[in-house]
């Protein structure tokens, strides 16, 4: 079989500005990621992979938006494989029963309790089956990093050990699984299709990834560390942001 590149983009950075605010270009580039994945599902294209911490509801809604790319999607921070038009799931091998029994034990059923508790304007979003999302309200006085700093401090055995992680944004904060992440999802999925990572496309991901994937591009909107990283790997910084940017990129190594 034949190897084919791929272009992962990070679904939580790259597309829908989490604010709201949408530019006059936004639509535009959505048609485009449209055309690019209905050329990918028929080999004409490199086939297009969303990577997202989101949940399967989430991540379904903007498949849909984009034409249902026919390559598993990555969810739930890597945790999860989506393939979209049959609404399917897989779990990663590395999730075994035992180190679920354990994560949902010790986070779900002891640590997310306390920590809704604790903090005002919280709470447990639905539809996650292998990790834990906390939503924090805009207007809580307490800061996403402070919840995060409370349940890193809760779950500190399991993370020495390997078995989970925290992150958190401006608005939540996510506890995974360990031994899972998008990056060693990527790797996963280039074993089990024909994609070849060395001739693909990373944009909006980790510095992870940067090493992973032969090619990087970074949105206007990505922290500083990333924009740096893909500087110094001589990939494509788009003065864009989210979709306007991704398209800005893609066309920048397709063209």
């Amino acid at each position: 079989m034949d190897k084919q590149s791929a272009i992962f983009i990070n679904a939580d950075t790259c597309l829908i500005p989490d604010n709201g605010g949408i530019s006059d270009d936004f639509f535009d580039a959505f048609k485009k990621l449209a055309s690019w994945v209905r050329q990918g599902n028929y080999r004409k294209f490199p086939r297009i992979v969303l990577c997202s911490k989101k949940s399967e509801q989430y991540m379904m809604i903007l498949a849909r938006l984009i034409g249902l790319p026919e390559t598993l999607l990555i969810i739930e921070n890597g945790a999860v494989f989506l393939h979209a038009p049959t609404r399917t799931t897989y779990y990663h091998p590395k999730l075994t029963s035992k180190l679920m029994r354990i994560f949902r034990k010790v986070v779900l059923k002891r640590m997310v309790p306390k920590l809704l508790a604790k903090f005002e304007n919280t709470s447990l979003c639905p539809g996650y089956t292998h990790c834990v999302r906390i939503k924090r309200r805009p207007d809580s006085q307490v800061s996403s990093e402070t919840i995060f700093q409370y349940a890193r401090e809760r779950i500190r055995g399991l993370i020495q050990k390997g078995l989970a992680s925290v992150t958190f944004s401006q608005f939540s904060i996510d506890i995974m699984p360990g031994r899972v992440n998008i990056d060693r999802a990527m790797k996963h999925l280039e074993s089990i299709t024909n994609i070849d990572l060395e001739r693909s496309l990373a944009i909006g991901l980790s510095q992870r990834s940067h090493s992973t994937c032969g090619l990087i591009g970074c949105p206007a909107n990505a922290d500083q560390g990333l924009r740096d990283s893909a500087k110094e790997k001589k990939g494509k910084v788009s003065f864009y942001d989210y979709a306007p940017a991704t398209v800005d990129i893609i066309e920048h190594f397709t063209q």
